[in-house]
């Protein structure tokens, strides 16, 4: 049973998401969470595993361990993650989804804890498992096929442009899943390639988002400015998540 403790920080995670889904991850984001008690650690891994327990808390849950500094976490979370080809085509399906089920929900909480079991462990600075799916990205972004039709100029009513668009997002997140153990010149190098390469992309709200986080982590004060504008230009919205936003 949850203890009123648990219960009340729960309700204030609860209050930072954002319309049922996590909107971002910072470093101390839900430390609330695991530091409550000496056995917070255990309650919120056995949350992280509970299939009854709500898929965002789940997340959540699975997010506040990469701070708990638990030797054995790359092995407590190994159940959640999938094979990097698997969960990767999980993701370009939900992507391409025209119709959403009960199979297509399963199939979305299924990558999307993988992900976010691994955002966990490269904060925990377990890298493996990240570094595999940042190979699998490149590898898929290797292919001459793929690369022409990333470099193809479409617009929305194009009937190429999801799938253009998914290929160019793929680099955009490569960059992030960098950023989540702090290789931040790395990170910094794909989002820079994306905007340079393809800078009507829609993923280029986000590559100047993140690169305004990069540089402010970094104290370099004017260039996260200048990117935060960029992305404001590039149709970035998000003032309440700006606003709590760790990062900057």
């Amino acid at each position: 049973m949850r203890s009123s403790v648990v219960s009340a920080a729960w309700e204030g995670v609860a209050a930072r998401t954002r319309n049922g889904r996590v909107p971002g991850f910072y470093d101390g984001q839900f430390s609330d969470l695991w530091t409550i008690d000496a056995q917070a650690a255990e309650r919120i891994l056995a949350y992280a595993h509970d299939d009854a327990l709500h898929h965002v808390f789940r997340v959540v849950a699975t997010m506040s361990l990469s701070e708990t500094k638990r030797p054995e976490l790359e092995k407590e979370l190994a159940d959640l993650v999938l094979d990097e080809r698997d969960e990767l085509e999980a993701a370009r399906l939900s992507f391409f989804e025209s119709r959403i089920g009960a199979a297509e929900i399963v199939r979305f909480r299924s990558f999307d804890l993988s992900r976010y079991a691994r955002f966990s462990l490269a904060k925990a600075r377990i890298t493996a498992p990240i570094l595999k799916l940042i190979a699998a990205i490149d590898q898929i972004l290797a292919i001459r096929s793929n690369q022409a039709e990333m470099a193809q100029s479409v617009t929305a009513d194009n009937e190429a442009w999801f799938r253009v668009e998914y290929l160019r997002g793929l680099l955009f997140e490569s960059g992030y899943y960098f950023q989540q153990f702090d290789d931040y010149a790395n990170a910094e190098k794909r989002y820079r390639e994306l905007i340079k390469r393809f800078p009507t992309s829609r993923a280029c709200e986000n590559a100047y988002y993140n690169l305004a986080c990069v540089c402010a982590i970094q104290g370099r004060r004017a260039e996260a400015l200048d990117a935060l504008r960029k992305a404001i230009r590039a149709g970035f919205t998000n003032a309440s998540w700006l606003l709590e936003d760790g990062d900057l």
